[in-house]
């Protein structure tokens, strides 16, 4: 934030261009993505609409199977985006829970 600030100076509001090109992310699904920027929009898309498959589709653009997807490797893989008491299908995660 503080190089947005400093790049937009004399802006009266700061925009995607004030900030570092490696904070530029895209907040789209993109299939030819690599797995682990593919695994990173899905898991900030999730986060974002409390876990929610079918609002996390709409917020990236990526088809339902997909999300759903890759939200079960987020979770074998141990990068669940849930937290603490959070519950999942009506049954509290007892992942998330401990």
């Amino acid at each position: 934030m503080r190089a947005a600030y400093l790049l937009g100076r004399g802006s009266e509001e700061l925009q995607v261009e004030h900030l570092p090109e490696s904070s530029r992310v895209s907040l789209r699904f993109e299939p030819r993505a690599d797995p682990a920027t593919q695994l990173r929009v899905v898991e900030w898309a999730l986060w974002r609409t409390g876990d929610h498959v079918a609002q996390a589709t709409k917020l990236v653009g990526a088809s339902r199977n997909t999300v759903s997807g890759l939200r079960a490797e987020l979770r074998r893989g141990g990068r669940g985006v849930l937290l603490p008491g959070m519950v999942l299908g009506g049954k509290q995660d007892k992942a998330a829970a401990s």
